[in-house]
């Protein structure tokens, strides 16, 4: 489950513009805790991210936005 955790960290990097080990970048620029795991509160904040590269796909009731 951690190599999932990992990929997953590392491929939402990737599409959100960040080099795939910059974590902490990722989370200095969200204001979480700078610690670079990508735990529970990274992986949510890399989630509404992800949901907000397309336009208006928060708003759809099928897709729950981590908070």
């Amino acid at each position: 489950m951690a190599d999932w955790f990992d990929r997953l960290g590392r491929i939402s990097l990737v599409l959100l513009g960040y080099r795939a080990d910059n974590v902490l970048q990722f989370q200095a620029d969200q204001r979480l805790q700078v610690d670079g795991d990508v735990g529970p509160k990274t992986r949510a904040a890399m989630h509404t991210a992800l949901v907000a590269l397309t336009p208006g796909e928060a708003a759809r009731p099928e897709v729950n936005v981590a908070r």
